[in-house]
């Protein structure tokens, strides 16, 4: 026996093996159940349509342009990936803590990030002094 897909075009039942002909007496079932899944032929209401708009509104936020305050998020989320990228490496990698050839070049990275904390530690205090 061969499957449906298997016969000549012209023999296969194509209540079976085409999903877009015009529903049979046995396809009214599946018809109807993917008008109502799709939402075929239904609207809102005028109170369904003013909650869905309310909802949508309440979502929104106006723009404001970004100052030092709303930026502070971007500084922190830095903060937090260098240190989780920084406590990954040492977890995957623990010889770079260990081998003494890890050692030098760990130290000047080191150094360049604390030079650099250390640069923007003291425009904030000199930016800080100013203003008041």
């Amino acid at each position: 026996m061969l499957y449906p897909e298997h016969k000549p075009k012209g023999e296969r039942d194509s209540s079976i093996t085409d999903s877009y002909s015009s529903p049979s007496k046995g396809n009214e079932f599946i018809t109807t159940f993917k008008q109502d899944i799709q939402g075929h032929k239904k609207g809102l209401n005028k109170e369904e349509k003013q909650n869905l708009k309310d909802a949508v509104k309440s979502i929104y936020s106006p723009r404001r342009l970004a100052d030092g305050e709303a930026m502070m998020c971007e500084i922190q989320g830095a903060q937090e990936d260098f240190v989780r990228r920084w406590e990954m490496c040492f977890r995957e990698y623990p010889d770079i803590l260990t081998e003494p050839k890890n050692n030098d070049k760990l130290l000047i990275f080191i150094d360049r990030a604390s030079r650099y904390l250390q640069n923007v530690k003291k425009r904030l205090n000199s930016d800080g002094n100013q203003k008041s």
